[in-house]
C-alpha cells in the first residue's frame, strides 16, 4: 500500500480541526468572504497568482483522475470528491494565509523555519528538496508522459511531430521568467477550461432528462463501503497522481503546501532590504488565502463534478477501468469527429500550464538550496526530463511522486497545526 493511502485521514483529522478553528466562516459567511478578498488593494495581482496556482493543480487528473475514481467506486464516489472540498478548502486557506502571514518571498519554507525553531533551516531546505524533486517527477515527467499518452490517441506515431515546438515552447518562456509564466498560465488556463466545461455541458445538456436519476444513484451508493473506498482512492489520483488512487482531497495539493509559492508570488521582497521574517498585514494574508478556497472550488467542486456527471450521463457501463480512449469514445458520441481534438487541446493544454507552473516552483526551491548561480543545472535538469517523458518511459515515476507528496503533506500540515494560533478568519 502507498504511503499516500494514508493521507486522506491526515488531512481530513487536520482538516476538521482548522474548520473549528477558523470557525468555518467561509461556509457561514461566503459572500462576505469573497467580498473581502477581491476588493483588496492586491486583488489583481492575486487572480493572476491563482490563475498561477491553478496551472499546478489542474490537468489530466481532473480528466482521467475522476473517471478512474468512478470506476473503482461507483457513482457514490463523486459525493466523497465534493466532499473532499470542504477539508481542502480550510487547509488551503491555512497554508497559503500563514504562508503569507510569515514570509511571502518563500512561500511555504518561511513559515517552516518560523514553525520549527532551531530545526527551522533544516527543515525548510528538506521540504524545498522534496518539493525539488516533486518539480522534476510530477512537474515535468508526468505531464510529459500525459501528453505523450493523449497526443498518441489521436495522432498516434505521429503525434511525436508536436513533441519538438511544445519543447521549444516550454522552454521560451520558462526562460524569460516568473511574469511570462504568469502571462501564460493566465491566457492558457481559461481558455482551456473553458473548452473543457462547453465540452462537458454537451453531453450534460443532451442528457439533461436523467441527472435527477444519477444524482439519486450517486447518493443512494455514497455510503455503501465500496464507493467510500473507492470514493477516497478516486479523489487522491488526480493531483499529481492522476492514476490508481483518488480524486478530490489531492485533486488541488491541499496539504502540500505547494500553492503557497504561486499564492504569495506577487509579493517578493528583495533580501537585503527586507528582515528574513517580512510579515504581511493580516487582512493581505486573509485575502491570499480567500484565493486558496477558491482554487479548491474550480478545481474539486466545478471542473471535477463536470467530469464525473459527464461520465455518468455520457454511458458509462460501471464495467472495467475507464482509461483515456474510453473517455473519448464518450465525448466522440455527442460531440462527434471534435471530440478527440477538443479532449487533446484541453489536456495538452493543463499539462503545459502544469510544466509552467511547476518549472517555477522547482526553481523558487532550487534557489532557497543551491542559490541563483547554479540555475542553468536546474533548468537543464528539469527540461532534460521532460523531453525524456515526451519520447520515453521513466520507470517509478508514480512511487516517487507518491512517497514525496506524503512528505510534503506531512511536514506541512505539522507547521499548520503547530502556527494554528495565528490564524483567523475573514472579519
Amino acid at each position: 500500500m502507498s504511503l499516500l493511502s494514508f493521507l486522506p485521514f491526515l488531512i481530513i483529522t487536520s482538516g476538521t480541526y482548522l474548520l473549528i478553528k477558523t470557525k468555518f466562516f467561509f461556509i457561514l459567511h461566503p459572500k462576505r468572504t469573497l467580498k473581502f478578498a477581491f476588493s483588496g488593494k492586491n486583488s489583481k495581482k492575486s487572480v493572476v497568482s491563482l490563475m498561477l496556482a491553478l496551472a499546478g493543480t489542474l490537468g489530466v487528473g481532473n480528466i482521467v483522475g475522476v473517471a478512474v475514481g468512478i470506476s473503482i467506486g461507483g457513482a457514490g464516489s463523486v459525493f466523497w470528491l465534493i466532499a473532499s472540498a470542504l477539508f481542502s478548502s480550510v487547509i488551503k486557506y491555512s497554508e497559503v494565509y500563514l504562508s503569507t502571514l510569515c514570509h511571502s518571498s518563500k512561500g511555504i519554507i518561511g513559515l517552516l523555519e518560523r514553525a520549527f525553531g532551531a530545526f527551522g533551516k533544516l527543515i525548510g531546505k528538506t521540504y524545498a528538496a522534496l518539493a525539488l524533486i516533486l518539480a522534476f517527477f510530477m512537474g515535468s515527467v508526468f505531464q510529459a508522459e500525459a501528453i505523450r499518452d493523449s497526443a498518441e490517441t489521436v495522432f498516434f506515431a505521429r503525434a511525436r511531430l508536436l513533441f519538438i515546438p511544445i519543447i521549444v515552447f516550454t522552454v521560451i518562456i520558462c526562460i524569460l521568467g516568473k511574469e511570462r509564466i504568469k502571462g501564460a498560465v493566465a491566457l492558457i488556463i481559461p481558455t482551456a477550461a473553458l473548452v473543457y466545461t462547453g465540452m462537458c455541458l454537451i453531453i450534460i445538456l443532451s442528457e439533461i432528462e436523467r441527472l435527477a436519476e444519477v444524482i439519486s444513484a450517486v447518493m443512494k451508493n455514497a455510503f455503501n463501503f465500496g464507493s467510500i473506498s473507492g470514493g477516497v482512492l478516486g479523489f487522491i489520483s488526480a493531483s499529481g497522481i492522476k492514476e490508481g488512487f483518488a480524486r478530490g482531497l489531492l485533486s488541488n495539493e491541499a496539504g502540500a503546501g505547494t500553492s503557497s509559492f504561486s499564492h504569495t508570488s506577487h509579493r517578493e521582497s528583495e533580501k537585503d532590504t527586507a528582515s528574513p521574517y517580512d510579515e504581511a498585514s493580516p487582512d493581505e494574508a486573509r485575502a491570499a488565502g480567500v484565493f486558496g478556497i477558491i482554487e479548491v472550488f474550480f478545481d474539486t467542486l466545478f471542473l471535477c463534478p463536470l467530469t464525473a456527471f459527464a461520465v455518468l450521463l455520457g454511458g458509462y457501463d460501471g464495467v472495467g477501468l475507464l482509461s483515456l480512449k474510453e473517455i473519448t469514445d464518450i465525448f466522440s458520441r455527442y460531440l462527434g469527429a471534435s471530440a478527440p481534438f477538443l479532449l487533446l487541446f484541453s489536456i495538452l493544454a493543463f499539462a503545459i500550464s502544469t510544466v509552467l507552473c511547476w518549472y517555477y516552483y522547482g526553481r523558487v526551491s532550487f534557489e532557497h538550496l543551491f542559490g541563483k548561480r547554479l540555475l542553468f543545472v536546474y533548468a537543464t535538469a528539469f527540461f532534460t526530463l521532460f523531453t525524456a517523458g515526451l519520447f520515453g518511459k521513466i520507470s517509478q515515476t508514480l512511487f516517487i511522486i507518491d512517497t514525496t507528496l506524503f512528505l510534503l503533506s506531512l511536514i506541512t500540515l505539522t507547521a499548520v497545526i503547530k502556527e494554528s494560533s495565528k490564524l483567523d478568519g475573514c472579519p
